[in-house]
């Protein structure tokens, strides 16, 4: 099937890319690690979304709540480092 190919014929798409994560994580993640992956993409894409006007208080609230959703995962789990993540959002506080 072709819309698994990049136009270069020979590397999967991005489209490849998702289905078989996809299909990876449906077979490998329990449930809890499922929950905990599905939070850490909700905060990167937090990280990474750049608002028009970065003072306002819905902005300052949107950092909080992710700051605060940052440093529960911290807390429950010290092996993933989120350092850049929570000084990021107190920086934007």
């Amino acid at each position: 099937d072709y819309r698994f190919y990049n136009k270069d014929m020979v590397h999967a798409s991005s489209t490849a890319v998702d289905y078989i994560w996809g299909l990876l994580r449906d077979i490998y993640f329990d449930s809890a690690t499922s929950d905990l992956y599905n939070r850490l993409k909700k905060i990167d894409q937090a990280y990474k979304h750049r608002p028009r006007n970065p003072q306002t208080d819905e902005y300052r609230a949107f950092c909080r709540k992710y700051l605060a959703e940052s440093n529960d995962i911290q807390a429950q789990h010290k092996q993933i480092d989120l350092i850049e993540f929570i000084e990021y959002f107190t920086k934007s506080i």
